[in-house]
């Protein structure tokens, strides 16, 4: 929604933007040590990519990919290679 938005539809939309209902579900991988329990997410940084609407609840669940990078870059707070994405 912060880079993609459809604005014809926003006019289809009872109040507009305001009361335009946001649901979220995240699909994130598993923490190490817990199969079955997905990686921590700040919710709170995931709703601010949200510039309108009523945020509901957001869902985290098991999902998404994690692999190494096989590079380390410090200098941007890298303490491993592991590299995470969320669908």
């Amino acid at each position: 929604v912060e880079f993609n938005s459809i604005p014809a539809v926003i006019e289809a939309v009872p109040g507009g933007r305001s009361e335009m209902l946001i649901s979220v579900k995240l699909g994130v991988p598993p923490k190490r040590n817990a199969r079955n329990e997905p990686m921590d997410v700040n919710l709170n940084e995931v709703a601010k990519v949200f510039p309108y609407g009523r945020l509901l609840p957001i869902e985290v669940v098991v999902g998404g990919l994690s692999f190494h990078t096989g590079r380390i870059v410090r200098e941007l707070g890298d303490v491993d290679d592991l590299a995470v994405c969320v669908a």
